[in-house]
Formats: C-alpha cells, sequence, structure tokens
C-alpha cells in the first residue's frame, strides 16, 4: 500500500512539473517578450516605487525617465550601426573619421545626461536624482549579466 501511494505521489509530481515547463515554452512561442518601451516603464515605476514619490510627481518622473530612455536609446543606436570592418583591414583615415564619431557620440550622450538631470531636478532633490542613477547603474548590470548567460547558452537546434 505504501508503495502505490509513493508511485502515485511520483507521478503526480513529475505531470506537476511538465505542466509548469509546458507553460514556459508556450510563453517564450507567442512572442509574449515585452517591448523596450514597456520595459523602460515597469523600471520608472519601480524607481518610482523605490524613492516612495507621491502619485504626481511619480508620474511626471515616469514621463521623463522613458523620454530620457528613448533619446539614449536612440543615440546608442545609432553608433551600433556605424560598426563595420575590422580595425586590421581600415585605413588610417577610415580609423581617424570612427575615433572622431565616438567623440561626438559621447558628447551626445552627455548634452542628454546634463538636459535630464536639469529635468529631473524640477521635481526631485539632488539626493534622489543621484538615487536613481545608482538604481539605473544595478539595472544595467543585472542586464549585462543577463546578456552574458545567454551568450554562454549553447544555441537550440530548430526542427
Amino acid at each position: 500500500m505504501k508503495r502505490i501511494i509513493r508511485i502515485m505521489a511520483l507521478a503526480m509530481f513529475m505531470v506537476c512539473m511538465s505542466m509548469g515547463a509546458n507553460a514556459q515554452n508556450k510563453q517564450k512561442k507567442d512572442g509574449s517578450r515585452m517591448s523596450v518601451e514597456q520595459l523602460t516603464e515597469l523600471r520608472a515605476k519601480r524607481i518610482a516605487q523605490a524613492l516612495a514619490l507621491d502619485d504626481a510627481t511619480a508620474q511626471k518622473f515616469t514621463t521623463t525617465f522613458c523620454a530620457c530612455q528613448k533619446e539614449l536609446y536612440a543615440a546608442n543606436k545609432a553608433m551600433k550601426e556605424n560598426k563595420g570592418k575590422k580595425r586590421s583591414e581600415m585605413t588610417d583615415a577610415e580609423i581617424e573619421t570612427i575615433q572622431k564619431d565616438r567623440f561626438k557620440q559621447s558628447r551626445k550622450l552627455l548634452d542628454l545626461r546634463e538636459k535630464y538631470y536639469g529635468e529631473y531636478r524640477k521635481f526631485l532633490s539632488a539626493r534622489q536624482v543621484q538615487r536613481v542613477y545608482e538604481l539605473e547603474k544595478q539595472d544595467f548590470k543585472k542586464f549585462a549579466i543577463h546578456a552574458a548567460k545567454n551568450k554562454k547558452a549553447p544555441a537550440r537546434k530548430r526542427k
């Protein structure tokens, strides 16, 4: 009798585990991955909650944060599109052009950061803005770790 109960419990455990795995596979197939905008909005809301902002300030922050991230994303995307040949295949003139483009990109990112620092300061204290930057840095570390794990994972074979 004990043996039958153990076998039944094991069978139920296996069924439950396979259902959970099946649900995860369906989610990946549906393409229910979050868009960049949705992810940015969730990050903004999480940061606003961590700062314990009131509703009106949280709304201002979310709007400003999303606009800032959208501009930064566009600026970084433009720089990534400029990547091309390997350095060993380039001429000195091409390398110099790339370096100058990087300097322009750095200035553009710095200008955006200064612009949005001023925007944040309209409704946040300097300490709160600093906390926003700290939380953003933590997010980027998490994303980097996640991206590194995904790169290390072997590619799945398609049927």
